[in-house]
């Protein structure tokens, strides 16, 4: 029996929900053919689907692409697509780029007053990783008066969370304790994000408070192995920055540096350390244990008897992309878009040439460097 063809009206509430629930990839699928007609005819999608698409895409890794296209529509009828456009800042360290989006979002005339506090709680945040504290400060006074009232407890919990946070920048620890144990009694469910992220700020306030304490360093390590273990790379690439800058470890200060591809991340391990970073040209990431192991070099220097990756061709591309980052994999669009820049991501054809693509450098890895697996 024949699929019956979705009706559009029914594709974006369908690709919001899909999105929301963390299926993006379906998202993606439903909002394609609208967005990005086969055969590149022109598109006719609405301002709606067309950010609802690039949200979708955002979560995939697409980023470049969701930035383009929200770009492209009209935020004064759709103000979610600034909320969009500032969530693909995040993945990129990018919050000073990120408030002003957020300033203009939570004062679109229209929102409806749970988006707007939802904005306002980012906005927050943004302003916290970029030491704007007053305004930070004001925003959370704002924010706790309006949730209490309307018993919004899970925002409110996040709002006291992020608080504790800022309390912590600022070296106030014992306020910054009063707010995560408020938050902490909102919190029902102990292996929520919520109460990971809370972890995560009670182990820096302690390590903060005083960074060669043997019992702060190890609540701090065992919080880095907890992030590990849930795959939240971003937390463990935070760890390693304070446990660097605080503890003066340059050998892992070198590590963050070269393994963390954002620049807007770099300065701020710049600004925590306090003087002049003086890094050496190039960085030798060691893989595995072993006492001897193959080298790939990705400056293109000729070695006897091996095939050297040219650079600008898929397989240098692809190698390059993949050694990018130390800590966090990539996902399958984030790969489409490096190695194939400038193409849509096509939910129906790009995962197959990735694939492809994948499986020529694994053959050129077994040739070269055969003890090296992705």
């Amino acid at each position: 029996m024949a699929q019956a063809k979705l009706l559009r009206k029914f594709r974006l509430p369908l690709a919001s929900i899909a999105r929301r629930t963390d299926l993006s990839q379906v998202a993606v699928k439903l909002l394609n053919p609208i967005v990005r007609p086969a055969g590149g005819a022109p598109s006719n999608a609405s301002d709606a689907e067309k950010s609802e698409y690039a949200a979708a895409l955002t979560k995939l890794g697409a980023n470049l692409e969701a930035k383009k296209l929200l770009l492209s529509v009209d935020s004064d009828k759709t103000p979610d697509a600034l909320l969009f456009l500032a969530c693909t800042r995040v993945a990129c360290w990018e919050d000073d780029k990120r408030i002003p989006l957020l300033k203009r979002y939570v004062a679109s005339p229209g929102l409806a007053d749970y988006k707007r506090l939802v904005g306002k709680l980012n906005l927050s945040a943004a302003c916290v990783h970029e030491r704007q504290d007053d305004e930070a400060n004001q925003l959370f006074l704002e924010l706790k008066e309006e949730l209490s009232k309307l018993s919004l407890h899970r925002l409110l919990s996040n709002t006291l969370s992020l608080w504790s946070e800022l309390e912590i920048e600022r070296r106030n620890f014992s306020v910054a304790k009063n707010l995560y144990t408020e938050a902490e009694g909102y919190i029902k469910d102990p292996d929520s994000m919520d109460n990971f992220y809370l972890r995560k700020r009670k182990a820096m306030a302690m390590f903060l408070a005083n960074p060669k304490d043997e019992v702060a360093v190890k609540a701090m390590l065992d919080f880095r192995s907890v992030a590990q273990s849930r795959k939240h790379w971003e937390s463990v690439r935070d760890c390693d920055l304070h446990l660097a800058v605080h503890q003066k470890n340059e050998n892992l200060l070198s590590f963050v540096y070269f393994g963390t591809p954002y620049e807007h991340f770099r300065e701020r391990l710049q600004q925590q350390w306090g003087k002049k970073l003086e890094m050496a040209e190039t960085y030798h990431w060691k893989l595995g244990t072993g006492k001897s192991t193959p080298v790939i070099d990705l400056l293109g220097i000729e070695e006897k008897g091996k095939e050297t990756l040219k650079a600008g061709q898929l397989l240098f591309r692809m190698a390059a992309t993949l050694s990018s980052d130390f800590y966090r994999p990539f996902r399958l669009a984030e790969i489409h878009a490096a190695i194939f820049p400038n193409e849509f991501y096509n939910p129906s054809t790009s995962p197959l040439r990735v694939h492809q693509a994948m499986f020529r450098f694994r053959h050129w890895l077994s040739k070269q460097c055969p003890s090296l697996e992705i």
